[in-house]
């Protein structure tokens, strides 16, 4: 049980939080001496499951508001929730919120609800069909320092009996174009393009977003701390002047060119120990824009910022998401053989395909690199396995560095500093 009560004894009134047994007895026993106690409980039930229904009348009333469900006919959906800092027992840092959306639908208020975190948890949603958008909300607090992050999941359209995976607020958190998921109606703002060229203005808009699934981003944006460079032929390229602070622009030839983009982005959320620092450099083709490729519900950062106008074009960066296989704690075993999925993607549409991973792990915090072996699964994903040293023999974390190419030339080299930890 979670919960917060006042008990007034003596005149005052004295706050209590989140007790267990034992600390139920002593209130007892305070309770038991006091004149006209008074407790005010509000409990939140630390479960392993949730159901989360929504059922949707149109055009008539239901002879009757009981309705059955069957598991066979919902989603099933198993989060993992992970949290670096140690949180005391039973103390609830993190809080959720679930907003769906009609055809019709343009605003949503709900009130969230407070739990327990790190925590594997299985939701089951109902089927909906496509007319309903499901959006969901995450918000992670620190108690040591008060700091929260909030947590954007994806938009879901539930439109079959299935089981998903999620992995909330695992580590890291890169810079890239997020996927925010089905979308059955286009007034559903989706977000800025990451990296998107109009005309002979290239703009880069700041997403956090979640290695181990694009679909979700942290609402933290700006990033806390991000780094730009930008090359022409190794050329270094002066930025224009910005007045948004997530917002980068550059002003580019209107012929074809090989271009460097080097971002360095921090991660500095209270409590956060591991995947502190992520570094990616793109090598790509741009020429001027002359084909609209971003379109809605994504949105042509530049021209949403008035900074440009005409065509917005997609570039060809690729982007990476790393699915880490790790406790709650975003750590994992030392001493034994360990796999990870690594996924390049590209967000343009009639993009070139990817044709090559490689991937590099370091235990000493990235003064030396051991190659890992890497083979291409069924999915288009690509499996790396390493062998971690005994725990003694290293710096406690493992850095992780990635490189990927297509086949027009573009390439991606990202490090992930002290990716995850190691445990004995």
């Amino acid at each position: 049980m979670i919960g917060s009560w006042f008990a007034q004894y003596c005149g005052q009134r004295l706050p209590f939080l989140w007790l267990d047994g034992q600390q139920w007895k002593q209130v007892a026993a305070v309770l038991a001496g006091a004149r006209a106690p008074y407790v005010d409980i509000k409990a939140q039930i630390a479960s392993p499951y949730e159901y989360k229904l929504r059922l949707f009348y149109s055009d008539k009333i239901p002879s009757t508001f009981v309705t059955k469900v069957r598991h066979e006919d919902l989603v099933r959906v198993n989060t993992e929730q992970h949290v670096q800092f140690p949180v005391e027992k039973n103390l609830p840092v993190m809080s959720e919120v679930n907003h769906t959306f009609g055809p019709d639908d343009t605003f949503s208020f709900n009130a969230a609800h407070v739990y327990q975190a790190p925590i594997n948890r299985i939701d089951y949603y109902n089927v909906v069909g496509p007319d309903i958008l499901w959006k969901r909300n995450f918000v992670l607090t620190n108690p040591a320092t008060g700091i929260t992050r909030t947590i954007n999941a994806r938009n879901n359209g539930f439109l079959k009996p299935e089981t998903r995976v999620e992995k909330i607020n695992q580590a890291p958190y890169v810079f890239g174009q997020p996927d925010f998921g089905y979308r059955p109606f286009e007034q559903q703002w989706a977000g800025f393009c990451t990296v998107c060229r109009q005309t002979d203005t290239l703009g880069i808009y700041q997403w956090a977003v979640s290695a181990a699934d694009p679909g979700l981003a942290t609402g933290d944006v700006p990033l806390r701390r991000m780094e730009v460079s930008l090359t022409r032929d190794a050329v270094p390229i002066t930025p224009l002047p910005s007045s948004f602070p997530a917002y980068t622009q550059y002003a580019l030839p209107a012929e074809a060119g090989t271009y460097q983009l080097k971002t360095v982005s921090y991660d500095d959320f209270s409590g956060q120990h591991l995947a502190e620092r992520v570094t990616t450099d793109w090598t790509f083709r741009s020429q001027r824009a002359t084909v609209q490729t971003v379109k809605k519900p994504v949105y042509c950062s530049s021209a949403e910022l008035g900074q440009a106008t005409g065509p917005c074009e997609w570039q060809p960066l690729i982007q990476l998401s790393h699915d880490f296989d790790l406790a709650l704690n975003d750590t994992t075993k030392a001493n034994r053989l360990y796999r990870f999925d690594v996924t390049a993607r590209h967000v343009m549409p009639n993009a070139p395909g990817i044709t090559g991973l490689r991937s590099w792990v370091s235990y000493d915090d990235g003064k030396t690199w051991v190659a890992a072996q890497v083979k291409k699964n069924r999915d288009g994903s690509w499996q790396v396995q390493v062998k971690h040293p005994k725990l003694k023999k290293t710096t406690g974390a493992v850095s992780v560095r990635t490189e990927a190419w297509d086949s027009a030339g573009n390439r991606v080299v990202q490090t992930i500093d002290r990716a995850y930890g190691l445990t004995a």
